[in-house]
């Protein structure tokens, strides 16, 4: 089995699905790390993919901006006559900005291994793609990532142009809660799930 690149189960991150558009990100950038590992397992009979997840920790980074912006300055010239003007220019400047940022990076420690009934998750290919339970198992084996997403989550992970660079057609997307019965992909929108 392949390493894989990240597990999120926070809350404030998204579960996309077919019909979730591209949009842009409201969330910070993710530092994709390979920090898991994912395999089937057959546990009390059923088979189950378990994951290790990990423990993350917030970094902050700088990142620079620079503006051109223009100030007003008065200045005088003298007329032929001896007597003298004053006018306005308008100068050109540059200032840079370092903007403080944060980002969630692994901490290198790990969760207790979380176990997903295989015919309970409901996994997409980040294509979008919707999977039946007899492909997870291949797909598994094959996935180059997997992004796990459990609980509640009203944003878009496709919306992360950080996201969108490392993201392929291999990628899983897997959801999984067993306390609820809707997923909310978008505003407005609610997919019942089975």
């Amino acid at each position: 089995m392949r390493t894989l690149a990240l597990l999120l189960t926070c809350c404030t991150y998204s579960v996309a699905v077919a019909q979730s558009p591209w949009q842009p990100s409201t969330e910070p950038s993710l530092d994709l790390k390979d920090s898991a590992i994912a395999k089937v397992v057959v546990e009390n009979g059923n088979k189950v993919v378990a994951l290790r997840i990990p423990e993350w920790k917030t970094d902050t980074r700088k990142r620079q901006n620079t503006e051109t912006r223009t100030r007003t300055e008065t200045r005088t010239k003298q007329n032929a006559d001896g007597t003298t003007e004053d006018y306005s220019v308008e100068v050109p400047f540059t200032v840079t900005i370092v903007e403080n940022y944060a980002v969630q990076i692994p901490s290198g420690k790990y969760q207790p291994p979380v176990s997903i009934p295989l015919d309970k998750a409901h996994v997409w290919k980040v294509t979008g793609e919707k999977m039946t339970t007899p492909d997870i198992e291949r797909a598994l084996s094959k996935a180059a990532h997997v992004l796990l997403f459990m609980g509640y989550a009203n944003t878009n992970y496709q919306a992360d142009a950080y996201f969108a660079s490392l993201l392929n057609p291999d990628i899983l997307v897997v959801y999984y809660n067993p306390m609820l019965k809707y997923l909310r992909t978008a505003p407005g929108q609610v997919l019942e799930l089975p």
